[in-house]
């Protein structure tokens, strides 16, 4: 086996860990997640996540507590929106469950990600599913609502 192929096992199995560690975990801890959090932000890593990695991972973390940077979560989700808007959408609305559930949730200061994220899922639905364009939009609209984004409006009309 060469180098690459013995690499990319590697990776599958450390994601694979990964899983296991998650399904055991009642929640993460901020530091915890934090170095789970890193890899979303590089491609060639990021490739080995499946939907189910990453929707437990979501459903793992504390909204509750601390003050974690989910900008390459949300990088993430707005680049798998350009080939999977479903599981994109899937992701978005558990992130915003699990803020909506939450009693103090976290403030999130960069709403940029979070913009990019919902315009690749808009884009991917207006093309493809009426349904799912309006589910995007009402996710839009909660998230607007939502008073630990910060300067969230005013994002999103820049943006527009």
């Amino acid at each position: 086996m060469d180098n690459l192929n013995q690499q990319e096992v590697e990776n599958k199995n450390c994601i694979n860990g990964l899983h296991r560690i998650l399904s055991l975990a009642p929640k993460l801890n901020d530091q915890i997640a934090f170095l789970i959090l890193d890899p979303f932000n590089d491609s060639h890593k990021f490739k080995y996540f499946d939907s189910n990695f990453v929707k437990l991972f979501i459903d793992k973390i504390d909204f509750d507590d601390g003050a974690l940077d989910l900008s390459n979560l949300f990088d993430y989700i707005s680049n798998l929106a350009k080939k999977n808007h479903k599981d994109s959408l899937i992701f978005m609305e558990n992130i915003a469950q699990k803020i909506l559930g939450s009693i103090d949730p976290f403030t999130i200061y960069r709403p940029e990600p979070l913009i990019s994220a919902f315009g690749s899922i808009m884009k991917a639905c207006e093309d493809s599913d009426e349904e799912d364009l309006k589910k995007a939009i009402l996710l839009q609209d909660k998230f607007l609502q939502m008073k630990n984004i910060y300067d969230m409006k005013a994002s999103f009309e820049e943006s527009d």
